[in-house]
């Protein structure tokens, strides 16, 4: 059996992705569950990984103004998503999820989204089109070149210590670099035991990120005031967690 170019596998990596997107953003506007959201969030962000790395190879891409309809729909899933979380962060607390349960809101959410795709379907298949070309003039040395100044990025960032207010937007390149070093497995660029130390780290991130979410939501509906001990122990949970970053 021939073995399968970069090329090859780059581009059927790009095609199942924007495969593995569609059905899982109708099943997001049609019960918007948080299989079909978190499906469709993972996905945008490895299309959105893949333009990074094309935008590398090709700096006079226009990737991100070119993914503007993507990245909209990413936030109203992202909507629908803090929400879920809410509701299990009430229930983690023993707090009445009447505090978090928005119906109305997250159903005027998933008509936002079948909107946006609706309004945006031609645009994201031309996005689609352009990419595979642009990824067909792509190659394995550059994808190497690129792991590697990702991770030295990353790296030097994450000695220094970024600001708690800068975290999140790291763990979003964390993401990009795990999910782009996938594609190079006979070129091992960022090894195992690195792949699996940032995996944790952006888990940790993102559960922290999660609970200053749900404290926000908190303090909006007036719980800090109505029942303070229960707000101070989520705040000095929130607290405990991030001094794992400093």
């Amino acid at each position: 059996m021939a073995a399968v170019s970069f090329t090859e596998r780059i581009l059927a990596y790009h095609d199942e992705r924007w495969r593995a997107l569609y059905p899982l953003l109708r099943s997001a506007w049609q019960q918007g569950d948080g299989y079909s959201i978190h499906g469709s969030r993972v996905e945008i962000k490895k299309i959105t990984a893949l333009c990074e790395f094309i935008h590398f190879s090709e700096p006079a891409a226009d990737v991100h103004s070119e993914l503007k309809p993507i990245r909209h729909i990413f936030k109203l899933l992202g909507q629908i998503r803090d929400l879920h979380r809410a509701m299990d962060l009430c229930e983690e607390f023993k707090i009445d999820e009447s505090l978090c349960e928005q119906h109305q809101s997250m159903k005027r959410i998933r008509h936002k989204i079948k909107a946006q795709y609706a309004k945006h379907k031609d645009q994201l298949r031309k996005i689609r089109k352009r990419n595979t070309k642009r990824l067909l003039q792509t190659n394995a040395v550059t994808l190497r070149t690129y792991l590697h100044e990702q991770q030295t990025e990353l790296s030097t960032l994450l000695s220094v210590h970024p600001s708690l207010q800068a975290l999140h937007e790291t763990r979003k390149y964390i993401k990009y670099l795990l999910y782009t070093a996938a594609l190079a497995p006979a070129q091992r660029v960022v090894s195992k035991a690195d792949m699996t130390r940032l995996d944790k780290l952006q888990d940790q991130i993102g559960d922290w990120h999660d609970l200053c979410l749900f404290i926000e939501r908190l303090k909006k509906c007036g719980y800090d005031e109505k029942q303070p001990e229960t707000y101070a122990r989520i705040v000095a949970k929130a607290d405990q967690m991030s001094k794992k970053f400093k």
